[in-house]
């Protein structure tokens, strides 16, 4: 059985990897193609680049350095291009539209936005930063204030500073290449913008992680998890599977141990980034992965223990069959009655049968590392 599930598992991880080509290929050759007309201008070859099969162009345009990358439309995420000048500006935050989830959270006070003092960019833009102060005097200027909200009134979609540079986010119509009238303004204005972030934060540099660079480095332990307790799980329903349906009891025996490394987790992510304005988009991955990370690692870790881990002796006790019935594509499994009870499901031998209704069948049963016994064997017995 374990022989059949790695080879299912190799087979779609084959045609995974076949389709991700495909798809990467595709994509890349309509964003080549949504480059080309400031490809002749700047006479610089656009090249595949990251994970959003962006293609980008990198070079200097009027004695500014630049890239510019591509970004694919997706089901429903329009296409964009982004200009980044890669110069630290000094501060890490992100400039966007605010969102319900942003509205929600700060009127809950489960995050303390930054304030400017102009209620309506206040109201229509969020800015995500660990350091408020800092961005606050960034945006103090009115002028600065109304000149991005009419930035953002067009096709702007994002302005973010990093450590890689400070970089300016435009939407694009479907099919809609980038023109190089739009590259040329949104470099100027990401050129414009450097030297007030600069004058804002003076001398220093700030080192933080972006909110989206946080969010991916909390998200990584998580992801790892999820698999791997599910893995562990499906080992142990092969090897040591139950002899009663189990998931209910040891869900509940596990719950307080899944359900506080959850809180836990949750709760050290909220206070390490107190000083955050986009907390709640951080606590929320967290929360959103950490409830089923633990709690699948700890449901198939705390299976597979049970089992492995077993030295208790081996028991034959009789039962009868009291069903048979189809597990999936051609498969069949078997169902026991012991003591009056009904057994947990188990896969039926190709050999021995007929296996029907009443027929006698022994279980070796062991009781288990953790206390939920499990099947060892079973085998037939004739009538």
């Amino acid at each position: 059985m374990l022989h059949v599930v790695l080879a299912i598992s190799a087979v779609v991880f084959l045609i995974t990897i076949i389709l991700v080509v495909i798809l990467i290929r595709h994509h890349a050759g309509g964003a080549a193609g949504a480059m080309a007309e400031l490809a002749e201008a700047t006479r610089l070859t656009p090249r595949g680049r990251g994970r959003d099969l962006a293609m980008t162009i990198a070079g200097r345009r009027d004695g500014i350095p630049f890239s510019c990358a591509y970004r694919p439309p997706n089901k429903n995420v329009p296409p964009a291009f982004t200009v980044t000048i890669p110069k630290n500006a000094g501060l890490v935050f992100t400039l966007r539209r605010k969102n319900f989830y942003d509205r929600l959270c700060a009127g809950l006070g489960l995050t303390r936005p930054v304030i400017t003092g102009d209620r309506h960019f206040d109201q229509r833009f969020q800015i995500d930063t660990a350091h408020p102060g800092s961005a606050s005097r960034v945006f103090a200027d009115a002028q600065t204030r109304q000149w991005l909200m009419e930035m953002f009134d067009g096709a702007a979609e994002r302005l973010a500073s990093g450590r890689d540079g400070l970089s300016l986010t435009r939407r694009l119509g479907r099919g809609e290449p980038v023109a190089v009238a739009d590259f040329d303004d949104s470099l100027r204005t990401a050129a414009a913008f450097y030297p007030i972030i600069r004058k804002a934060t003076g001398s220093r540099y700030d080192d933080s992680l972006t909110g989206g660079a946080l969010q991916t480095r909390l998200a990584a332990p998580l992801l790892v998890l999820m698999p791997a307790g599910f893995a562990l799980w499906i080992i142990a329903d092969i090897h040591y599977p139950p002899l009663f349906p189990a998931f209910a009891p040891v869900a509940v025996r596990a719950a307080p141990f899944w359900g506080g490394l959850a809180f836990g987790y949750i709760l050290i992510i909220w206070l390490t980034t107190r000083h955050r304005t986009d907390r709640h988009n951080t606590a929320g991955l967290a929360m959103l992965l950490a409830w089923p990370a633990f709690f699948l690692i700890l449901m198939g870790g705390f299976n597979f223990v049970n089992g492995f881990m077993d030295i208790s002796p081996a028991a034959d006790q009789p039962a009868v069959i009291r069903e048979v019935y189809s597990a999936g594509k051609g498969g069949k499994k078997v169902r026991f009655t012991l003591d009056g009870r009904a057994t947990a499901g188990f896969s039926r031998p190709r050999s021995g049968g007929p296996y029907m209704a009443g027929r006698p069948v022994v279980l070796t049963v062991r009781e288990g590392y953790l206390g939920v016994p499990w099947v060892q064997e079973w085998r037939a017995l004739r009538d």
